[in-house]
């Protein structure tokens, strides 16, 4: 499981005291387990540096089509503009980013992350693009997936239930 839900009204200070209990550095601990662009969206998140401004129309069809230059307008996927926009601006503000996104693409955001990424940095991106649309709807599929099939994936049930409280 990513750890990219969470964080998103907590410093990581906070964040290390509520869930490991002792003295820890988060960041240095994802920093020495992770790498490369994952390792950059992970720490911008538990740095919990998401901005509070009232939504920007303006700002989001702007960034709208940053995103596209920084995944399908271009060969290859520049990581840094998806950073900066998902990890730092509002969730109301990536949502209206991801609808302008949709207008001015035809495509939506998940679909988009699934061609420009892969392996742990899409799913991170993935998880925070459903998140962002839909808390509920993201951890209802969370729940029904920890229970679907022949036994019950209890690490991941406990882990969502305490997250979501």
């Amino acid at each position: 499981p990513i750890p990219c839900v969470p964080w998103q009204s907590q410093t990581s200070g906070q964040y290390q005291r509520r869930v490991h209990g002792y003295e820890r550095d988060l960041i240095k601990d994802i920093e020495s387990e992770t790498s490369g662009h994952f390792k950059r969206i992970l720490v911008s998140l538990a740095s919990a540096g998401r901005e509070s401004k009232p939504v920007d129309k303006e700002l989001a069809t702007k960034e709208a089509k940053e995103l596209f230059e920084a995944g399908e307008g271009n060969w290859g996927t520049d990581e840094s503009t998806f950073n900066r926009i998902f990890a730092t601006r509002s969730f109301s503000q990536v949502r209206l980013t991801m609808n302008s996104y949709k207008k001015h693409t035809g495509q939506d955001m998940e679909k988009a992350i699934e061609n420009e990424m892969s392996k742990d940095l899409k799913r991170a991106y993935l998880t925070l693009v459903r998140y962002i649309q839909d808390p509920i709807k993201y951890y209802s599929e969370v729940l029904y997936h920890s229970m679907k099939g022949l036994g019950t994936d209890d690490n991941t049930l406990i882990r969502t239930v305490l997250r979501s409280r």
